[in-house]
């Protein structure tokens, strides 16, 4: 709570209201209100009562935390990641002014549905996931349009987690038409195949960015460049391991004995992204021991009274 309302707080002072600043105030909002019902979750567990809205309330949690809150919040980054990094074709006016506006109609909507008009719910479950496989989609076409054409274990996640979040949202559909015990799966699509995909990616790309941007800030000249902080050898031993753990856990529930494997598999992935980004961090520190290449002492001024 304390984080959430000091960020919405600080967005006050923000003059400039582009696309992505909208996304990520909407995103918070979302937060809040599944903080709050977290709170209300745990005090229920507390104290051993549970209301008659208590499955909807999880419900809601759950939901509005995936779509409302990271799914949101990806989008807005989204907006400003893809051209910067990737030298990615702009997105749409309509898609940078609707988009949030219209998944978060939907996510009101499903919830009025739930409320009073559960066997409709499906409704608006659908509209959520079209506007969510169209922003995937239009990823999809940003990266193959992008001018940058050098390809990397971070355009691999992207596209993974279009791919993820496409076939997550419309799994989350369809599962109202069978056993409820098939949400596992939806999960794995949407929190693993997706938010993880972008948060790895995301990982690979701003470490070394950050360090590069900071060392060349202060003077350092003879420094690697951002693709030679990770090995990319290792980035994509570690990312098949990640995709092939996902495929694993999906599978895994129909074929339990696939569990196990799965899970050593994707601890194998976490360890080498783990040393990945400790290297890219060891370079900043030991770089830093080190005089500059570029005295900056020069551009110093002393003030005097």
């Amino acid at each position: 709570m304390l984080i959430i309302i000091s960020m919405l707080a600080a967005f006050k002072n923000v003059i400039n209201f582009t696309a992505s600043i909208r996304a990520i105030i909407t995103g918070l909002v979302f937060a809040l209100f599944i903080t709050l019902i977290g709170v209300h979750l745990l005090a229920s567990y507390g104290i051993g009562r549970f209301s008659d809205s208590h499955l909807l309330f999880a419900n809601v949690h759950s939901v509005w935390a995936i779509f409302g809150f990271a799914g949101v919040l990806i989008i807005g980054v989204t907006f400003h990641i893809l051209p910067m990094f990737y030298v990615a074709p702009k997105f749409k006016r309509f898609c940078k002014q609707r988009v949030v506006w219209l998944i978060s109609m939907g996510l009101l909507l499903w919830l009025l549905l739930n409320l009073f008009f559960d066997s409709y719910a499906v409704a608006a479950k659908i509209w959520i996931a079209t506007f969510f496989w169209a922003f995937a989609t239009t990823v999809y076409i940003k990266l193959n349009a992008r001018r940058r054409k050098v390809s990397d274990v971070t355009i691999w996640y992207w596209r993974s987690a279009a791919v993820f979040m496409t076939l997550g949202t419309f799994s989350w559909v369809i599962n109202d038409f069978f056993n409820a015990e098939y949400i596992v799966v939806v999960s794995i699509f949407i929190g693993g195949g997706f938010i993880f995909s972008i948060m790895s990616g995301m990982l690979y790309k701003i470490v070394p960015f950050l360090i590069w941007f900071h060392l060349n800030a202060k003077g350092y000249m003879s420094i690697p460049t951002m693709n030679e902080m990770v090995n990319k050898k290792l980035a994509t031993a570690q990312f098949v391991l990640f995709i092939v753990s996902l495929i694993g856990f999906i599978l895994s529930f129909f074929m339990p004995y696939l569990l196990e494997i799965s899970a050593l598999v994707f601890i194998a992935s976490m360890l080498i992204l783990e040393y990945n980004i400790v290297i890219a961090v060891l370079i900043y520190l030991k770089t830093i021991k080190t005089k500059p290449d570029f005295d900056m002492s020069m551009f110093t001024m002393k003030v005097e009274n």
